[in-house]
């Protein structure tokens, strides 16, 4: 599927294009941007479990942040932070349904804060799915003007009031 490829690596040591593409089966979604303030595109990539921030000219490894709350299936943005050189990184899941925050603090890539929707993801639903996620087009925004992103995303859970909630 298109969506699942690695961005072009064509630049990339032939090593370092290996390493990447042994986890591709892995890698939902990825992206080329600018996080870490060196002026520089990195590739940020989200397996299972985790963020990954690449040197964008050598490919090396550059960042590895577990993210405990579920597998990434869905989007990955940065945002630029008031003040700062680095980005902060989200994913939101819509299919293993979670959202995260990376961000760089006392001098290292860490996990911001996370919200996990289901406790169990690999838990047998003999009813079927009951709660879905939904992402629009501009999720990570400033809506009330404090300078400070908010993340917005749509849920529905059948087993509260099976009503959609912003």
């Amino acid at each position: 599927h298109p969506q699942h490829r690695l961005p072009r690596l064509s630049h990339l040591p032939r090593r370092q294009v290996r390493r990447l593409r042994r986890h591709q089966d892995q890698l939902r979604i990825a992206r080329r941007a600018h996080v870490d303030g060196d002026g520089r595109p990195e590739i940020v990539t989200a397996p299972h479990y985790e963020v990954q921030i690449f040197n964008g000219q050598t490919g090396a490894l550059k960042a590895a942040v577990k993210v405990a709350k579920g597998r990434n299936y869905g989007i990955l943005l940065t945002r630029p932070r008031p003040g700062l050189p680095q980005k902060e990184i989200f994913v939101i899941s819509d299919f293993v349904l979670h959202a995260e925050c990376v961000r760089f603090e006392n001098g290292q890539w860490g996990h911001a804060w996370g919200r996990k929707y289901l406790e169990d993801e690999n838990a047998a639903r003999p009813q079927g799915r009951e709660k879905y996620l939904r992402v629009g087009p501009n999720p990570v925004t400033d809506l009330d003007g404090d300078q400070r992103d908010e993340l917005t995303y749509s849920l529905v859970d059948a087993a509260t009031d099976d009503q959609w909630h912003l």
